[in-house]
């Protein structure tokens, strides 16, 4: 396939180009019974930061997924196109939100499963640090020191945790706070924390309604909403219906899908959608986005659907030249 031009920052690859589109949306993975996985649907996506654990100029492009029919993560190496790390969970609970830490502790992994406890992984070692029961949580957000995280919940709250330290136990301690941020009685089925210094966090709850925290000012900065976004389910029910959000290295964009299969890239900032990317596919009832990951360079959208398959769409510019050799083919003399 013709190589595409490189972009130079993170953000580049939405700001610079709003009209790029989407071409040659590809099968990455299918969560398929095995002897290792229970398979079925996905319902978590992120990427983890690989520096230091490779020598890939990206960290190898990492992708942590987990769902279907057991509580696994399995850590997939785009490079090389395989599974390189698998935490196993048991069958009695099923994956719903995955969360890495930042670069502080890149290590770091946290998990939140159906029966509403975190845990806490070195997914570079495939150990357990630790877990904590959160009652009613459907999603998590690691904080940026790797040493605390933000749970939503099904009553539409998002709270605060901080991790013990000095190898203390994890099992009987109490949540620091219930954000004074609300998505009116929803289940908030996605929270992210942005910016270099985690001084924000983004929430979802399952009507599509996307709002953005100051945690210093402790006021709501933004609020917008995903067009096709089912309408709120209450209590218990929600748990199907869950999907997820990525955002990118900066904390300038939010890319979230809907149940029709539509991927939509946000500006954090002003709330506006900059770009939605359709996929032909004929699933019907399988089409929803159940999580999204943004890559490190921001060229890349993973999303899991519907049966179990992750699906990449890579960001090109629109040349001006309609006479090339196909999409995403750089002008003569440039790579």
């Amino acid at each position: 396939n013709p190589r595409p031009r490189r972009l130079s920052t993170p953000s580049d690859a939405f700001q610079l180009h709003p009209d790029v589109r989407s071409y040659g949306t590809t099968l990455q993975f299918k969560n398929e019974k095995t002897t290792h996985v229970a398979g079925g649907d996905l319902t978590a996506c992120c990427f983890v930061n690989g520096a230091g654990y490779t020598k890939h100029e990206l960290g190898d492009c990492l992708l942590a997924v987990g769902g279907g029919d057991d509580a696994c993560v399995q850590i997939i190496s785009l490079v090389e196109g395989r599974v390189v790390k698998l935490m196993r969970g048991g069958p009695e609970s099923k994956m719903l939100h995955l969360s890495p830490a930042s670069t502080a502790k890149p290590e770091r992994l946290a998990a939140l499963t159906s029966d509403g406890v975190v845990t806490v992984w070195d997914w570079r070692e495939e150990k357990q640090l630790g877990s904590f029961a959160t009652h009613d949580a459907v999603s998590v957000a690691m904080k940026r020191d790797g040493d605390g995280a933000y749970t939503g919940h099904q009553d539409g709250t998002v709270k605060e945790w901080t991790f013990p330290s000095g190898g203390g136990a994890w099992g009987n301690f109490q949540t620091l706070k219930t954000l004074p941020v609300t998505h009116d009685g929803v289940a908030v089925d996605c929270v992210r924390v942005i910016g270099e210094s985690g001084d924000r966090v983004v929430s979802k709850s399952i009507d599509g309604r996307i709002k953005v925290f100051d945690l210093a000012a402790e006021k709501t900065l933004s609020s917008f909403k995903l067009p096709g976004a089912r309408k709120p389910i209450k209590s218990a029910s929600a748990l199907p219906h869950l999907s997820d959000f990525g955002v990118d290295a900066k904390g300038e964009f939010v890319v979230a899908g809907d149940a029709d299969g539509v991927v939509c890239v946000f500006d954090v900032a002003s709330g506006e959608c900059v770009k939605q990317i359709e996929q032909d596919r004929d699933f019907k009832d399988k089409n929803v986005v159940r999580a999204c990951g943004v890559s490190p360079d921001c060229r890349h959208v993973h999303a899991c659907m519907g049966p179990g398959i992750v699906w990449r769409m890579e960001h090109v510019p629109e040349l001006d030249d309609e006479e090339t050799d196909g999409p995403g083919t750089p002008p003569e003399g440039e790579c």
